[in-house]
């Protein structure tokens, strides 16, 4: 008997060579136990794939359940913690449709995706969309919320034919499992793939958008989750007939509306477009075509003013760094690794910006100030005291001397000393972002 991950590999593999393949006899998968250990091991990293105590007895029922289809999961409530049986099935069911559907979704995906992120997103941008002079900057309404049920297992039958898998999807379905992230996520880019497909195809519409007859004229689209942008090199009244032609499009294929608030066209040259907490706007460069120098406009990702007031705010009164109240209680060491924590995750994330270095260098001032003050407040001390107390010699950030900053030694067991200190590394902008997993600020 194949195991899990076997089969799902070859699901993956069939997907991904014949895009018109349509899989059958799918559920009959659930009868199997190690679906469910795979689910388990891949949902909590833990117990090495092995069941304990009654747990095995807990696989046996469902499988008995699955196969006389009698099986019902509970309704979903986001704060609670679904019952253990529930999580098995669901993740059972995932990973089946992932080994599906993932190897179809297109380049132009990013969200919730293998080796794909916000800044893979925001990567392309920068080297697909130069050029640019107006931007649809698009949003779905109540996404996921508003998922029609029926258009859903509608698409999920073009490539499954497998009554007794789309009936438990649909339970799921009713039962509020659209809220759960994973399945979430994966039913909703199974949902838009018809979008980036529909997108994928407009270049080659001119007949039908005569504007785009015109040299020159290119249409460009990202999408991340239910946030898209569309990128024209061409005429305002082209990239509103686009944005109306995505809205009746959504509504007559998927029964969805685009957030008429969020969803705006922008002149890059006049506004800002707003895209993944990055601010885009464009600047001129030149390039050489045939010995003449012609200028294009490039893209320009920036660190928005608001989100930095709004990440400075808890660490300053009256435009002056303060110590942070609720932090007091944590011991040293927690505090140096929790802001330590912070501005990395903040820099990991608009590392891409061009004045990331200027913006997040204000933000780090305000930081560590507040940092040696709740420590000097921790200890009923002053700021000079905390860093003669506790200030670890390290290079500076352009490589030459030293200087004193905030740190800690812990040894290890094995009785290594390992140095703990705020945050020291340069704030220069990236080209290629590291490939860590970020999460948005």
């Amino acid at each position: 008997m194949q195991k899990a991950e076997v089969i799902l590999s070859l699901l993956s593999k069939k997907a991904r060579n014949d895009e018109n393949f349509v899989f059958r006899r799918l559920y009959r998968n659930l009868f199997r136990s190690d679906f469910y250990r795979k689910a388990w091991i891949d949902e909590k990293q833990k117990n090495n794939g092995s069941f304990h105590g009654n747990q095995g007895d807990l696989v046996d029922s469902i499988i008995q359940k699955v196969k006389n289809e009698t099986y019902h999961p509970d309704f979903f409530l986001k704060n609670k913690i679904p019952p253990f049986a529930d999580q098995l099935v669901h993740g059972a069911v995932t990973q089946l449709l992932e080994a599906i559907y993932e190897p179809r979704f297109l380049e132009t995906s990013h969200g919730f995706r293998p080796y794909k992120s916000c800044l893979t997103a925001l990567q392309a941008l920068q080297t697909t969309c130069g050029g640019t002079n107006w931007v649809i900057q698009g949003q779905i309404h109540d996404f996921p919320g508003q998922m029609n049920h029926d258009v859903m297992i509608r698409l999920l039958s073009k490539r499954i034919e497998d009554g007794r898998l789309l009936e438990l999807v649909r339970r799921f379905l009713k039962a509020g499992y659209i809220q759960e992230k994973k399945l979430s996520s994966l039913l909703m880019n199974i949902c838009l793939h018809e979008l980036d497909r529909f997108m994928q195809d407009f270049p080659s519409f001119p007949a039908s958008y005569p504007m785009m007859k015109s040299d020159g004229v290119h249409v460009k689209y990202i999408r991340y989750a239910d946030e898209f942008l569309v990128c024209i090199r061409g005429s305002k009244g082209l990239a509103k007939e686009i944005r109306e032609s995505i809205q009746l499009w959504l509504r007559n294929s998927l029964l969805l509306e685009l957030d008429r608030k969020k969803t705006m066209v922008i002149h890059l040259r006049e506004q800002r477009a707003r895209f993944l907490d990055y601010e885009i706007t464009t600047s001129l460069c030149y390039r050489n075509i045939t010995d003449k120098k012609a200028h294009i406009d490039g893209i320009r990702l920036l660190v928005p003013n608001d989100m930095i007031k709004k990440k400075i705010k808890p660490f300053s009164k009256n435009g002056r760094p303060v110590h942070h109240k609720a932090r007091i209680h944590l011991p040293l060491p927690d505090l140096i690794k929790l802001y330590h924590t912070e501005i990395r995750q903040l820099y990991n994330y608009y590392c891409l910006a061009v004045d990331v270095n200027a913006k997040l260098n204000k933000f780090r001032y305000y930081h560590y100030s507040s940092l040696l003050k709740t420590v000097a407040r921790k200890e009923k001390s002053s700021v000079r005291k905390v860093l003669n107390k506790y200030g670890v010699s390290v290079k500076g950030r352009q490589g030459t001397g030293f200087k004193k900053l905030l740190g800690w030694k812990e040894s290890s067991p094995k009785g290594e000393v390992k140095v703990i200190t705020y945050f020291n590394d340069s704030l220069k902008k990236k080209d290629v972002p590291d490939p860590v997993q970020v999460e948005r600020p």
